[in-house]
């Protein structure tokens, strides 16, 4: 296997670049995130194909000072002006003399690990949601039965309460009748009262004459004798 098929075997962008960070070379999955063509790109600064040049550099002189670099965050930038997040692991290669021959970059894109995360979250908080409308529904539940319970009581104390208004009614027009007999018989016992101080005066005037009458007979008794 040669070089070129080693470079294309890696499914990540692989960039080769020299120590002043000219792309060398690439394979084809960088030129696809990138939008550019293999030959434009050979030759041209590594660092104008990420969103943030200066922060690409930096990951560059890291390599070279340390000689490597793993999971350096990044965003390769498309010419159509979106961009892929990416993780840089770079590698010094230097020669029988100790000196940089190439450096070799690899960006890991993350693009699928961060929609895989996100999905996650999304479904953790879907979930939590879901937990929370099913404790809202049987906290629902709950309210509308001791609602239901609620209202059969106030129908029932309103039935309760109709009747004790028809009792008291029934009572009412009971004591209404009463008054109305008491009123009669107040009538005829003053009436009966009346009959009675009658009785008494004839009595009264009958026990008068009955007396007279009986001085009178004395009299003529009397004069009889004589």
């Amino acid at each position: 296997m040669n070089v070129r098929n080693i470079i294309e075997v890696n499914l990540d962008p692989l960039i080769t670049i020299d120590v002043d960070g000219k792309i060398v070379d690439l394979n084809t999955a960088f030129a696809t995130i990138t939008g550019i063509k293999r030959e434009k790109l050979i030759g041209t600064d590594l660092f104008n194909y990420f969103s943030e040049p200066q922060k690409a550099k930096n990951a560059y002189l890291q390599v070279l000072t340390k000689d490597s670099i793993t999971d350096y965050p990044l965003s390769i930038s498309h010419i159509n002006g979106s961009y892929t997040d990416v993780l840089l692991n770079g590698n010094v290669y230097k020669n029988e003399n100790g000196d940089v021959s190439v450096i070799v970059i690899v960006a890991r894109n993350i693009a699928e690990q961060k929609f895989a995360a996100e999905l996650r979250n999304a479904n953790m908080e879907l979930l939590f949601q879901n937990n929370e409308k099913e404790k809202r529904a049987a906290e629902l539940v709950l309210a509308n039965t001791e609602l239901a319970f609620q209202n059969n009581e106030k129908e029932k104390r309103a039935a309760e309460l109709i009747l004790a208004n028809t009792e008291l009614a029934f009572q009412n027009d009971e004591k209404e009748k009463r008054a109305a007999e008491l009123i009669l018989a107040n009538i005829e016992l003053i009436f009966q009262n009346d009959e009675k101080e009658k009785r008494a005066a004839e009595l009264f005037i009958a026990n008068n004459e009955l007396a007279f009458q009986n001085d009178e007979k004395e009299k003529r008794a009397a004069e009889l004798v004589l």
